[in-house]
């Protein structure tokens, strides 16, 4: 008796809409099933990013920057995608320049609901004026 996987013949469309219901580093996480599944993430319409999956008491800074440098790279895979939703948990301190540079680019692409949770109260991070401006912005829960 053979195994048919059903899920990788659901369309592309299909597959990128599941997998925005989990955090964005599961998904990424199954672009190791198959070649078709390699990028299938980035075409989620939502980013969920929390860095306390990435918290290591032992070695903070070198987690931190993996955090960061994930982020980063998702939002360069991502560019072209519109973007419905953008959670960002921080607990431990990201620059604000990088912060507002990932506002900045979830802004350009159209991003409907935002979603901060900057809790660290080590830097403050002021927001960038384009969000108050913003024509396609719904929802911003700070």
């Amino acid at each position: 008796m053979s195994s048919i996987d059903y899920i990788s013949r659901l369309p592309d469309c299909l597959i990128s809409h599941i997998l925005s219901f989990v955090s964005t580093k599961e998904a990424a996480s199954t672009s190791v099933l198959a070649k078709r599944w390699r990028y299938l993430f980035a075409l989620t319409p939502d980013l969920y990013f929390d860095d306390s999956v990435y918290l290591n008491p032992e070695n903070k800074s070198k987690t931190l920057m993996s955090f960061v440098d994930f982020v980063d790279r998702v939002l360069v895979l991502h560019q072209n995608v519109p973007l419905n939703r953008f959670s960002l948990k921080c607990e431990d301190v990201i620059h604000p320049a990088i912060i507002t540079s990932w506002l900045l680019k979830v802004m350009n692409r159209g991003v409907l609901d935002l979603d901060l949770q900057i809790i660290s109260s080590d830097m403050d991070c002021p927001l960038p004026s384009e969000m108050f401006v913003s024509e396609t912005l719904v929802k911003l829960f700070i």
